[in-house]
């Protein structure tokens, strides 16, 4: 029983001041938490609004479509990017048409989505047909003009993509081609792709040999050394 009597007198008690404290602080990261999430809610309504603008004045779809064909990249709303309007209209490039991709009854058209979720770091090609997903490659530098159907290599139906890469300021780019594989386009081939020779141009530097095999042609300038000649050379790829 004395035992139990001075545990009971050794106990250190919390002043009042103490206690405020606490109460304080855990009512601050309440209060931040509960900021943080309405930051990211009006992030979020921003950003859906983006996309209704795009949906329903520039291409002229359902104000839905881009935010139920982009649900993927809103998921971690953390890294949510939006713009005013007078950003979407200064850096739309309009829609590109790109044939019977599909090979269905309407022609298949793109466009560029300029980065949304920093965590990813980079713009996309979105297609107005929502049975082809969005493309993601990377590049900082995406026109309309740089991605173009191959034709259907594989012969499943769906035609392959050719896409100019660039990073808008090295002398060395890249010409690649994805392929659609299981709601996701796939890379099936690459080659560099110098700025010195722009002859060929990028459609003429890929052909199909027969089904699922392909070449790319390379050719790349010897500068400086002009006595040697330019390296051309067909690599062959297959999928």
């Amino acid at each position: 029983m004395l035992f139990f009597i001075s545990c009971a007198q050794n106990q250190v008690r919390k002043s009042p001041l103490q206690l405020e404290s606490k109460k304080d602080c855990l009512n601050n990261k309440k209060s931040n938490r509960l900021e943080s999430l309405k930051s990211r809610d009006s992030t979020l309504h921003k950003l859906q609004e983006n996309l209704k603008y795009i949906s329903q004045f520039l291409i002229h779809k359902k104000e839905s479509y881009l935010r139920i064909y982009l649900k993927e990249y809103l998921k971690d709303s953390n890294c949510l990017k939006c713009y005013s309007s007078r950003e979407i209209n200064r850096e739309w490039q309009g829609i590109k048409g790109l044939g019977y991709l599909h090979h269905g009854p309407t022609k298949d058209s793109v466009i560029i989505i300029s980065e949304i979720n920093s965590c990813l770091g980079e713009g996309i090609y979105a297609f107005t047909n929502p049975s082809l997903p969005f493309l993601t490659n990377g590049s900082d530098c995406l026109l309309l003009e740089n991605i173009f159907s191959v034709g259907d290599m594989d012969e499943d139906g769906i035609d392959e993509l050719g896409v100019y890469e660039s990073s808008c300021v090295s002398r060395f780019k890249s010409l690649a081609v994805y392929s659609l594989k299981n709601r996701h386009w796939k890379e099936v081939g690459r080659c560099a792709f110098d700025i010195y020779q722009e002859w060929p141009d990028k459609r003429n530097r890929i052909r199909k040999l027969k089904k699922g095999e392909f070449q790319m042609l390379e050719v790349l300038d010897n500068f400086p050394n002009k006595r040697l000649p330019v390296i051309r050379k067909w690599l062959k790829f297959s999928f």
